[in-house]
């Protein structure tokens, strides 16, 4: 039995929270309410190196807006680096679906965690399918 030894293209530093905001709207009026968000995510890439990249995401919940109970805007960031002779395209992927889901579900708990502690539900925000995302970029 010979050992194989599986290569893993991407590895990170740990995430770290850059940024949280979370407003109360005090003038919601909750018997209105349907339970639906409004979420936006943004990332930024920025390469380090020709093997390393720093990817932020951001999520803005709601904006501020009288419609809903809540914004939240938070910004997860982390080092990530790959292996020197992937391709281009290969980096650009891993930096946008998978970069990106894993700080995605960083902000999910943070959101849980937050959101628990208000005087609204708890929210779970629904995962995210980035590979939509990359494909609506090209």
């Amino acid at each position: 039995m010979s050992d194989v030894k599986k290569s893993n293209s991407l590895y990170f530093n740990e995430p770290h929270l850059e940024n949280m905001k979370f407003v109360s709207n005090d003038n919601f009026i909750n018997d209105d309410y349907d339970g639906k968000v409004n979420i936006e995510l943004s990332s930024n890439i920025n390469r380090i190196d020709d093997k390393s990249s720093n990817v932020k995401l951001t999520l803005l919940l709601n904006k501020e807006n009288e419609d809903y109970p809540f914004y939240i805007e938070v910004t997860m960031t982390a080092d990530f680096r790959y292996e020197k002779n992937l391709e281009e395209s290969v980096i650009e992927e891993l930096l946008k679906v998978n970069a990106s889901s894993l700080l995605f579900s960083y902000i999910r708990t943070l959101v849980v965690e937050v959101t628990d502690r208000s005087k609204f539900s708890t929210l779970h925000l629904p995962f995210m399918n980035f590979t939509q995302s990359k494909k609506s970029d090209d």
